[in-house]
């Protein structure tokens, strides 16, 4: 998947996008927007030395609701001269941080999460790592199951040696996607070892370590670090939300673009 034509034309370093671009796992690092769209005229940033706020600022994708709050405080004094855009960002699961939600995003232009929870307030707008074309010419399926974990995150998840593993840690994306796609079952920990393998259409099983993992339109089986193989058989299978996905990130570029047209952003 290329980058969308047409992209409107802007001067260089007018337009930012603060994601962990430089993580060392994959999932944070194929999140940005800036992969897919705008990607000849945006600079990526991370939160470790995160420079002043550009004109045209991206928030996301991934899990940065601390790290946005601290940079909007950062910049109070003159947010009213930017504008800002949240794509694809993680959020506090509804009901336990919404005052706090309600605060951070009133500070932006656009808010598009991949939170469904927040669907009815925001635009659900699924993580931008949908767009990569490596989704588009997959491996057959060689295994029954394939266990996919976060490399820090859940260290006791130990499995039988005859099951295909892999890390999160410093993978490319094309190694990741074709392992996922090898197996009928993904069992992971990882975010996004459970958001791929629903873009692949696979059954999945997640070992969720904190709330982000009930956030997603189709809920995968959850399970644990003792049961996940045995869980294995009572995974539910969903179509593929690729397709879906795609259209949903494509449309949110355009509703990015018809808003900074109107500010005078883009022309």
């Amino acid at each position: 998947m290329s980058e969308q034509e047409g992209s409107p034309p802007a001067k260089m370093c007018d337009m930012q996008n603060y994601f962990h671009f430089d993580a060392n796992n994959i999932g944070d690092q194929a999140s940005g927007p800036s992969n897919y769209f705008f990607r000849s005229l945006c600079e990526k940033h991370n939160f470790k030395s995160p420079p002043p706020l550009d004109v045209m600022v991206l928030f996301g994708g991934g899990s940065i609701f601390q790290q946005m709050e601290q940079t909007i405080a950062a910049n109070q004094g003159d947010l009213h001269e930017k504008s800002l855009v949240a794509w694809g960002v993680g959020l506090p699961p509804k009901g336990r941080r919404d005052v706090a939600v309600h605060s951070l995003v009133s500070n932006f232009d656009l808010v598009g999460t991949r939170n469904f929870d927040w669907s009815d307030e925001y635009d659900f707008v699924p993580c931008a790592s949908c767009m990569s074309p490596q989704f588009d010419t997959l491996p057959e399926v060689t295994h029954e199951v394939v266990v996919f974990k976060h490399h820090r995150k859940t260290p006791t998840l130990q499995l039988p040696d005859d099951i295909p593993q892999m890390t999160n840690r410093l993978r490319p994306l094309k190694e990741v996607i074709d392992f996922l796609a090898s197996g009928e079952t993904v069992v992971t920990s990882s975010y996004h070892g459970v958001y791929w393998a629903q873009l692949l259409g696979k059954k999945v099983v997640c070992v969720p370590f904190n709330n982000k993992f009930y956030s997603f339109e189709y809920p995968p089986l959850y399970s644990s670090v003792d049961n996940c193989i045995n869980d294995v058989r009572s995974a539910t299978q969903y179509e593929s939300t690729l397709t879906r996905y795609r259209k949903l990130n494509v449309a949110y570029w355009e509703k990015v673009v018809t808003n900074w047209k109107a500010k005078g952003l883009l022309s």
